[in-house]
């Protein structure tokens, strides 16, 4: 259940707009996790009748969760002939109340905690289409009333899970500043970006485990040290009259520090610091003849991960493609579209993982009826049937892949009707 609601006043002074604001929100959360026990035959997958009887009560959750968020403040936009800041300032109240059955212990707690919330944007026209922008913006995120509670959870009896009454909230903020110039006659753009974040008193779990009882205990606990910077620029530029080339690159590094999995007594020096090195660099070219269009294209990221507790999950990738794209105009109003593109993946671990894919897609339009109103498509996807629908990630805590079921190759039929023309 969530219902939320705002209300504001604006009062000009001068050319300036100040804005106060009050911003409402409830929500209401329950989870019941109940256990049985059921006969040594009930069937797998079903529950027998009667079977509410064998409830466990010393092994069952019933918790529900109620958070009141208030939220007062200013909103001020300032305008000079090339500057315009906005500038945003709240204070956020917010009171939020558990109960829960936990076997046999009750709980009935209530928490009030109060958010910061800050928030700044300048821009400034540097003139002829070229401009400037920072942007600042920082927020509080308070831990959940479960990360609070010092009351073990037995649900799982070899995993137990309890909170942290000594939590601290953390805070995080970001920066980023832009600038965005351009010359529309010579169709030329230029955007540059660098980004900052980091976050203060990040919450992280802790897990031990007990070698003679065979259970693992998880607890929240205050991290710092996780921050990351990134940068892009991105470039288009008409070359010569019927030639066109785009550049994209990209850059990111974040450091982020967890908690590792120790047996016996924690200390604080069980922590990995993970180091990620992400680079992206993309290119294509474009030559437009009227109404026909060829591309070539190409992109290649890599990425990188070192880990100061241990090498296992260290990792240095590269995934690449290159391609081409072709779109001409047929007569009798018909349109042909084809792209051709190999998927490629390289440094892998796993050498299932090192995989080449051919990709090729083709489609056919017809377009007819009064003013071209009428659109038929025909379409086929994945003519070659390499496509895998296999999504490998990697991260600092490990890696892992994502199956998901498809279509290979398969081919399609559409028509589509335009009651409007929107172009007159």
């Amino acid at each position: 259940l969530l219902w939320a609601g705002e209300v504001s006043y604006t009062e000009p002074i001068g050319k300036q707009m100040l804005q106060v604001y009050y911003r409402h929100e409830y929500q209401r959360q329950s989870n019941n996790a109940v256990t049985y026990n059921l006969d040594e035959d009930a069937l797998w997958g079903s529950l027998p009748s009667g079977y509410e009887a064998g409830r466990v009560d010393s092994l069952s959750d019933y918790t529900r969760n109620d958070l009141h968020s208030n939220e007062f403040g200013l909103r001020t936009t300032l305008n000079w002939r090339k500057v315009r800041l906005n500038i945003r300032f709240g204070l956020s109240p917010q009171k939020s109340t558990t109960k829960s059955n936990r076997g046999k212990v009750k709980i009935d707690t209530t928490i009030t905690v109060l958010n910061i919330v800050p928030e700044l944007h300048f821009d400034y026209d540097l003139g002829n289409n070229h401009n400037m922008s920072v942007y600042y913006s920082g927020y509080t995120r308070q831990p959940s009333i479960y990360d609070l509670l010092s009351v073990p959870d037995y649900t799982n009896p070899l995993n137990i899970t309890m909170g942290n009454p000594g939590l601290k909230p953390a805070f995080g903020q970001s920066i980023s500043v832009n600038y965005r110039g351009g010359n529309m006659e010579k169709q030329e753009m230029l955007y540059c970006g660098l980004r900052y974040n980091n976050t203060i008193n990040d919450i992280s779990r802790k897990r031990t485990y007990d070698e003679k009882s065979g259970v693992y205990t998880s607890r929240p606990e205050n991290i710092n040290g996780n921050w990351g910077i990134g940068g892009n620029i991105y470039y288009t530029n008409k070359l010569f009259k019927k030639i066109f080339a785009r550049l994209a690159t990209n850059a990111n590094y974040n450091r982020r520090v967890s908690y590792v999995q120790i047996m016996g007594e924690a200390n604080e020096n069980d922590r990995n610091t993970s180091q990620m090195l992400s680079l992206m660099q993309d290119v294509e070219f474009a030559y437009k003849l009227e109404e026909h269009e060829f591309k070539i294209n190409g992109a290649i990221t890599y990425q990188q991960a070192d880990n100061s507790y241990t090498n296992n999950s260290d990792y240095r990738t590269y995934d690449f493609y290159y391609g081409a794209e072709c779109r001409l105009k047929l007569p009798l109003n018909l349109n042909l579209y084809t792209v051709v593109r190999s998927m490629n993946r390289r440094g892998y671990k796993d050498e299932a993982s090192n995989t080449t894919q051919w990709l090729w897609n083709g489609e056919l339009t017809y377009s007819f009826l009064k003013g071209k109103r009428g659109l038929f498509k025909f379409q086929v996807v994945d003519i070659l049937q390499q496509r895998d629908f296999v999504n490998r990630w990697m991260n600092d805590t490990g890696q892992g892949e994502t199956w998901t079921w498809g279509l290979g190759r398969y081919a399609m039929a559409t028509f589509t009707y335009r009651f409007n023309d929107l172009s007159r």
